[in-house]
């Protein structure tokens, strides 16, 4: 059995003690308002007025019973904000919220609206006679917008007795343990005024909240096709769990290497690589330049290593290691001085700085120089006929 399961019957047996064994002791007693309204009188009514602040006074008494979760401040003027705390299992499935809504939940002055506003307001009785897709449509997005909204703790149960959906967000064991809370707040307050003509003799206003505890966000899983069969609770909870576990994962696995430099050098490797193990066919020799003309590049034979031995380093490289890679492309390079210097001094002179660049295992240097000769290299060869 799930955790959160565990925690929810612990929860509600421990509030099902308290209130069983002290909801005798708050009680209110019907009296008479001013020119002749009805009121009520608390049993506690002058405990609070004598102790003066009256937050102070509940918060003592829920510590005395043993009550967690429920807290008191001061609120907007002549009031008392009462916060309780909701915890999973509080709140019932979205599903079960779903089939026991009615339209009558959502009438505002007797219509209803539609939240995505493709239909304009209706009364009750025009609703039912919408066609039964407009009808889905419209309650999916009525109850899951309050359902939402219960979740995110700006919707606190209504009085008891009261045809209010509000109800029907919450267990059975949280209406219960709301009602109590707002019986033990009552039994401290007295109303002896008369609304009807402004006249107001109350103890203190009590405003109630409702505050989502860390998890409940958590465990509230809304389906897409409320009108599907239900699912077992354990499973939903095991769905949720995997679906944390499987983020985690996701967060924790190292990212992907992005294409970079380097993997171009390596495919420049590569395919020197198979030219050295399988040469081309031979192709005519391009006609041989001017010699007086500087700027012509040199042919691209010469850009081939010197060493006898380079074509077998170049097919023993290997792809995985491309600091390797990038070390046989400028040993190229540096074979191509001594030729340079002896074909053509100027020549020679721009060759000069890449003996004198070292190649570390990696660095942005070493990659510019490698970039920068790579370009020069496959110049040459397309200028010479060369693929």
């Amino acid at each position: 059995m799930s955790a959160i399961v565990i925690d929810s019957a612990r929860r509600d047996l421990q509030r099902a003690r308290i209130i069983r064994a002290h909801a005798a002791e708050y009680t209110t007693t019907a009296a008479e308002g001013y020119l002749g309204a009805q009121g009520y009188t608390g049993n506690h009514a002058g405990d609070a007025r004598r102790d003066g602040a009256i937050s102070d006074t509940l918060r003592a008494e829920f510590k005395r019973l043993g009550a967690k979760g429920v807290s008191f401040s001061k609120g907007r003027g002549h009031g008392l904000a009462v916060t309780v705390t909701a915890w999973p299992g509080d709140l019932v499935s979205y599903r079960e919220f779903y089939l026991a809504a009615t339209p009558d939940d959502f009438t505002a002055s007797g219509y209803i609206e539609d939240p995505e506003h493709l239909l304009p307001r209706c009364s009750v009785a025009a609703f039912y006679n919408l066609p039964a897709l407009d009808r889905r449509r419209i309650m999916r997005a009525l109850t899951r917008t309050l359902y939402k909204s219960a979740a995110a703790g700006h919707v606190f149960p209504g009085r008891p007795g009261s045809d209010d959906a509000t109800r029907k967000l919450f267990s059975p064991e949280f209406l219960a343990w709301a009602d109590f809370i707002r019986a033990v707040v009552t039994s401290y307050n007295f109303n002896h005024g008369n609304s009807q003509v402004d006249y107001y003799d109350v103890g203190f206003y009590a405003d109630y909240h409702m505050k989502p505890a860390p998890s409940l966000a958590d465990s509230i899983i809304i389906p897409a096709d409320p009108d599907a069969p239900a699912v077992p609770l354990a499973d939903l909870v095991r769905q949720r769990e995997a679906e944390q576990a499987a983020r985690i994962q996701a967060a924790e696995a190292p990212a992907a290497r992005r294409p970079s430099e380097l993997d171009e050098i390596a495919e420049f490797v590569a395919e020197a690589a198979a030219a050295a193990a399988d040469p081309a066919p031979e192709k005519p020799a391009a006609p041989e330049a001017p010699a007086e003309d500087p700027d012509q590049l040199a042919p691209a034979a010469a850009l081939l290593p010197a060493d006898p031995a380079r074509p077998a380093v170049l097919q023993q490289v290997d792809l995985a290691d491309v600091s390797a890679d990038a070390a046989a492309v400028l040993g190229t390079a540096e074979a191509l001085a001594p030729e340079a210097a002896a074909a053509d001094p100027e020549e020679a002179a721009a060759l000069e700085p890449w003996p004198a660049l070292p190649l570390p295992p990696s660095g942005p240097v070493a990659l510019e120089a490698v970039a920068a000769w790579l370009a020069v290299s496959r110049a040459a060869r397309a200028a010479a006929g060369v693929s």
